[in-house]
């Protein structure tokens, strides 16, 4: 799972289209599996892996099982698709917040050539 979202911080550093969606985002994302957590800080233009909860309070959290999340992370699953078929539940998040998820795990992903 690590794994999976150290590639997506890669991935949406290096596309500049995608840069265009985070440059002004100041969002915090807690994602809880069935075993960890991992912690994601939208803020600057960038995206950061934290090691431990730095921030007391998460905007967003959402939590789902470590094959799911990877799958988003991938791009094969879509956030709301997720949400409204059950596999992932979100905690203290806006629609706006969910929409600009959705897009940047969705652009970020993998394009196949």
């Amino acid at each position: 799972m690590r794994e999976c979202i150290e590639l997506f911080t890669k991935e949406v550093g290096s596309k500049a289209h995608l840069l265009q969606l985070i440059k002004k985002l100041d969002l915090c994302l807690k994602l809880e599996s069935e075993t960890d957590a991992y912690y994601l800080a939208f803020k600057g233009g960038k995206v950061e892996l934290l090691t431990s909860n730095v921030h007391s309070q998460f905007e967003v959290t959402i939590i789902g099982s470590e094959a799911d999340l990877a799958s988003l992370f991938a791009g094969e699953l879509k956030l709301r698709e997720g949400i409204r078929w059950g596999y992932f539940t979100i905690k203290d998040g806006l629609f706006r917040d969910l929409l600009v998820l959705e897009s940047i795990f969705y652009l970020s992903r993998e394009i196949p050539a």
